[in-house]
């Protein structure tokens, strides 16, 4: 339109447009501006959106105290032979790797003990404390779920405290297991996304189709 100056070009243009856009939409899979990218054998994404660790907080996933029934907080002060002989009987169905350790007031965190260190260790007569190493680690409701997968992997734990701001109160854990939430989610949704998308695409396929087999078959009268 700026290079002709003709008016009467536009209808036509628009027209032009839109067809080139529905043959793109029925025969690939991709856009034209992606097209030599997949064709290399990189992926591109439908659309881009920020890390869900990074929009997501704690507080979305994690589960509270009274969902946890009867969650085995051990204290500082346990034997740990007591511990390991719980752990062969009752504690079996402990689903976890790491086990919370408190103070002798039950509410404190003190730290944390994996199991395998536990068994591992020769202190057989020793108190669950001399296993702990450096300061407890834990997040708040509104810390973003990257510094959860950040502590996570700094200490090698399947599981972190919850804690209230000021009171520091326990209101429940957060696992590895609840941070694929935000994935799984995503992921749902993108598998709905494709489904409405590919629908059109199918459906005038098969109009493409039905056209062709009608050209070859139907004589002109």
């Amino acid at each position: 339109m700026e290079s002709t100056m003709q008016e009467n070009a536009l209808l036509p243009l628009i027209a032009g447009c839109l067809m080139s856009y529905l043959v793109s939409f029925v025969l690939m899979r991709t856009t034209i501006m992606t097209e030599k990218i997949s064709r290399r054998g990189i992926v591109t994404p439908d659309s881009y959106h920020p890390d869900v660790l990074r929009t997501m907080i704690v507080a979305d996933v994690y589960e509270k105290t009274e969902d946890l029934k009867d969650f085995p907080f051990i204290k500082a002060s346990e034997r740990i032979d007591s511990v390991r002989r719980w752990l062969s009987t009752e504690g079996t169905l402990y689903d976890y790797d790491t086990l919370i350790i408190t103070g002798d007031d039950g509410v404190t965190i003190e730290g944390a003990v994996s199991k395998r260190k536990l068994f591992k260790t020769t202190l057989d007569g020793g108190q669950i404390r001399d296993l702990l190493v450096g300061r407890p680690y834990t997040v708040y409701e509104d810390n973003y779920l990257e510094l959860a997968v950040e502590f996570m992997i700094k200490t090698g734990q399947d599981i972190l405290p919850v804690m209230e701001r000021g009171s520091k109160k326990i209101l429940g854990m957060i696992t590895r297991q609840d941070l694929l939430k935000p994935y799984q989610k995503r992921l749902r949704e993108d598998r709905q996304r494709s489904r409405f998308i590919s629908a059109p695409r199918k459906a005038l396929k098969l109009m493409a189709h039905g056209r062709r087999w009608f050209n070859r078959n139907i004589p002109d009268r």
